[in-house]
């Protein structure tokens, strides 16, 4: 698969979940009022930085929960639909260095061309529904892989 259509794959369901540097903070599971009171912390030459988290569920046909943040230009989305493996989405907007894995059972791999258009569709069609995301709380099993996300 073309790393060019990764990348586009991958700033797609960025879109559609509200993360873009136009709109951070705006809309999606970037709003406000989905900041969490939890930081993710990360160190950078002996210096500890905190970057906020928002923490978003929605109820659809099924529960769809997610976590992101944003540290040094490079955006971090994480979310999961009920028992489906946890998505990871890692990418800056200028650099166009992508990243999307699944997480599952403590290992983590790459989607195939067809997973990439898969979930490239199904946000696009939870942003076409007009999907309302809440505040949420419970999310150690995602915030465990947003960590991991970071760190690689």
């Amino acid at each position: 698969m073309s790393k060019l259509l990764k990348q586009e794959c991958i700033l797609h369901v960025l879109g559609n979940y509200g993360i873009s540097p136009k709109f951070w903070g705006i809309g999606g599971v970037t709003s406000s009022n989905l900041i969490n009171q939890k930081k993710i912390i990360i160190e950078v030459e002996n210096k500890k930085q905190e970057h906020l988290i928002y923490a978003a569920k929605a109820k659809i046909d099924k529960d769809l929960r997610a976590l992101c943040c944003i540290i040094n230009d490079e955006y971090f989305l994480i979310f999961r639909m009920e028992k489906f493996p946890i998505h990871g989405f890692r990418s800056s907007f200028d650099e166009k260095n992508g990243l999307f894995l699944f997480f599952e059972e403590n290992k983590k791999r790459e989607p195939s061309l067809y997973e990439y258009l898969i979930v490239c569709a199904g946000t696009e069609k939870l942003a076409n529904s007009g999907i309302s995301w809440e505040p949420w709380n419970d999310f150690d099993d995602l915030y465990k892989v947003l960590v991991e996300l970071v760190e690689i």
